[in-house]
């Protein structure tokens, strides 16, 4: 009989409680917020009661008579006494494990709400650093970003020093072939007096004075053209000079400006990438939001 009232106290509420486990919480002490259950001390308490003195009570005749067993009456009333410290032992180790599986869920529940709020935070953050990603693109896309602008100055400026270097071409030509008939020209007056000292040498006098003028006027002649010819020279190394100075300043420039617009485009391509990264953890970190709440929810249900 014990045993039946026993079994039907632990299936109740639903759910089997079997022995082995009415045992562990027995040894095993529960802990509740930080505080433990010292059952062992429950458990001695509980046998102190138990094991009280009993009181014997010699029965009549007519008392013995009524009994159907032949036990005493000490026996049946410390069977009693034995069935209801069973009970609340059980009952007491029911209400211990409702408990216990109260603070779970409750514990639950509170990491839940720190996950929750976590991932709230977490959002926000990755809202803020979209923003500003979005900004900082916006400074190198669209009708009114800098960037576009910038190359396009950039390429209005190679294009007009490539103008500039093929005039500078052009007159280096020009000037190349004013010296060559200078030079011829030269050649030419050098004959020219060669000639005229050959006749000079001459006995007649008056061919001499003729050709002593004739001489002079040459000379003349061929100092201007000395003077010329040097004045050209210089001008032509001075303008070669400047002119490869100019080509050398534009190279460079050139050479930064492509540097630029490489930096630029990495630039550009590095921060597409970070908002891609960013916009895939943003929908990551919402399905795993999602799919925590939904379990949390699941678990805590089946558990109730």
């Amino acid at each position: 009989m014990n045993k039946d009232k026993n079994e039907s106290v632990l299936n109740s509420n639903n759910g089997s409680y079997p022995e082995e486990i009415v045992g562990k919480y027995l040894m095993e002490s529960p802990v509740y917020g930080n505080k433990k259950l010292n059952s062992t001390q429950n458990q001695q308490r509980k046998k102190k009661k138990v094991l009280k003195t009993i009181r014997l009570h010699k029965l009549s005749a007519s008392r013995r008579r009524q009994c159907p067993s032949n036990t005493s009456y000490q026996t049946t009333h410390t069977s009693h006494t034995g069935t209801q410290s069973n009970r609340s032992n059980v009952n007491s180790l029911l209400i211990n494990d409702h408990i216990l599986r109260i603070k779970k869920l409750e514990n639950k529940l509170t990491e839940a709400h720190m996950k929750a709020r976590e991932l709230i935070v977490e959002n926000r953050l990755l809202k803020t650093f979209e923003k500003r990603h979005e900004n900082a693109l916006s400074m190198y896309e669209g009708k009114q970003a800098k960037l576009p602008q910038v190359i396009k100055s950039y390429e209005d400026e190679i294009r007009t020093l490539k103008s500039q270097m093929r005039h500078i071409k052009i007159a280096f030509k020009e000037m190349e072939n004013r010296y060559k008939t200078q030079n011829i020209e030269l050649i030419s007056l050098e004959k020219q007096y060669k000639h005229i000292l050959g006749l000079s040498q001459n006995k007649q006098l008056i061919k001499k004075e003729k050709l002593s003028d004739q001489l002079e006027e040459a000379q003349s002649t061929i100092k201007k053209q000395d003077d010329k010819i040097l004045n050209i020279t210089k001008n032509l190394e001075l303008q070669n000079k400047s002119h490869r100075y100019h080509i050398n300043v534009e190279h460079i420039k050139i050479k930064e400006l492509q540097n630029e617009i490489k930096r630029l485009e990495d630039e550009n391509k590095n921060l597409r990438s970070y908002l891609d990264k960013l916009k895939n953890k943003n929908h990551s970190s919402r399905q795993s939001f999602t799919k925590g709440i939904t379990e949390d929810s699941i678990s805590i249900k089946i558990s109730l």
